[in-house]
């Protein structure tokens, strides 16, 4: 997760075979260590061999470690989550297995959105220089970005909004999330602004994008790219789009 990402998040993620690269992070406020639990299971998938992400089972696949504590964090909805680093290890495999899924689950949806949207679709501002190669530094200024944020996913299971993704049959509800059914590529300025719900796209508008706010950037009277829109198989829904605007 690059620094300039991280400003303002309170709680920090880290594998534990990686311990100085950060993986994500959230607010610590309004959440609880469940939910710490319920969102690092997103973004990972620990690979192994009688659990897995989003199963049935109660067991956790994941130990949570706050950074310089060997005490596995509780699983527990009555325990307010603390601000602080927390290391991420699963209990079944090893961690280089670990890191692998990590990395795999993220360039599939960074890479999905490259091909599919080929720059900001909202800016307009296409990637001429990538050559179709979606994973080189061409695609730097832009990022991939989830219209349903992860760090919702207890919202998203509890609505049933994994029922709008088409092309991830059989996946856990949590897993559903990084389709690219939820997912557009933005440049930085547009996707700090979209997951600050400072500007939204109306799909019953012709995909037209409103800001609520100056629109310092020249979004109004704009509408998003064709190419991402939902008329393919991996383009967004228009159903998750509907829920971000409102």
């Amino acid at each position: 997760m690059p620094e300039d990402r991280q400003g303002g998040r309170t709680v920090l993620f880290f594998l534990s075979s990686n311990p100085d690269d950060c993986i994500g992070g959230c607010m610590h406020y309004h959440f609880t260590q469940h939910d710490l639990y319920d969102f690092v299971g997103i973004l990972v998938i620990a690979q192994a061999s009688d659990a897995s992400v989003g199963s049935s089972s109660n067991e956790n696949v994941l130990e949570v470690r706050m950074r310089g504590s060997q005490t596995a964090l509780e699983n527990s909805a009555d325990i307010p989550l603390s601000p602080g680093d927390y290391l991420l290890a699963p209990k079944y495999g090893s961690d280089r297995a670990y890191s692998r899924s990590v990395i795999s689950r993220d360039r599939a949806f960074r890479s999905s959105l490259r091909r599919r949207d080929g720059g900001c679709v909202l800016t307009g501002v296409i990637n001429r220089d990538a050559d179709g190669d979606s994973n080189n530094r061409d695609w730097l200024p832009f990022e991939s970005a989830h219209i349903w944020p992860l760090c919702n996913v207890t919202e998203w299971v509890r609505q049933s909004a994994g029922r709008w993704i088409t092309d991830s049959d059989g996946l856990s509800e949590e897993a559903k999330m990084n389709s690219p059914q939820n997912g557009i590529l933005l440049c930085s300025t547009s996707h700090v602004l979209f997951d600050s719900h400072d500007l939204a796209i109306n799909p019953k508008a012709d995909y037209k994008i409103y800001p609520f706010d100056h629109d310092s950037f020249g979004y109004s009277g704009k509408h998003m790219s064709i190419r991402a829109r939902e008329n393919s198989d991996i383009g967004v829904r228009d159903a998750l789009l509907l829920w971000h605007f409102r």
